[in-house]
């Protein structure tokens, strides 16, 4: 098994992001007509060159934004990363763009709930200045701090063995 590189890695989530960015615009949508009389009341706000009053509408209609869409997020993110990444394709759809899978110890294909903290072991992994994502770059197998936790490893295809040979020649990071 060849770990994936910190970059290959980096590439596969922000396209993963893309991809969940547009699956969650009709849940926006969805959204909006609760969002409205914030909205309307920041507009005001703004309108009456009141800058306390448009502080405390603003405060109030990003307080509805994240109390309305954060919880629908965070199934919209387990859902999208841990049934993709559980599957047989053993990566989600921007790892299989870049031909990196997430595997087991063993190599195998990681079950559902191996899955499912994986995923949620992400969001501790980007708590503070996305630290537990930067320790890819760093530990011996390229693992980031969601890897350690559910004892997970991600990693090139076989079919790119040697992009990825190619790819691990050129690092420099240390172990």
């Amino acid at each position: 098994m060849i770990p994936a590189g910190f970059w290959k890695r980096l590439a596969a989530r922000l396209i993963d992001m893309l991809i969940i960015s547009v699956l969650t615009i009709p849940i926006v949508i969805f959204y909006m007509p609760r969002l409205e009389p914030f909205l309307l009341t920041y507009q005001q706000a703004l309108a009456s060159a009141d800058i306390e009053y448009a502080q405390r509408a603003f405060s109030a209609l990003t307080s509805e934004m994240v109390s309305a869409l954060s919880p629908t997020m965070l199934v919209v993110e387990t859902l999208y990363f841990s049934l993709q990444e559980a599957s047989r394709y053993q990566a989600t759809l921007g790892k299989r763009v870049l031909g990196i899978k997430v595997v087991n110890r063993n190599g195998e294909r990681v079950s559902l709930l191996q899955s499912v903290a994986r995923t949620l072991a992400k969001y501790v992994s980007g708590f503070i200045f996305c630290i537990g994502y930067l320790m890819a770059a760093f530990t011996r197998r390229k693992q980031a701090l969601h890897d350690l936790v559910t004892d997970s490893f991600v990693v090139n295809n076989d079919k790119n063995r040697q992009a990825a040979d190619a790819d691990n020649r050129t690092s420099t990071f240390v172990s």
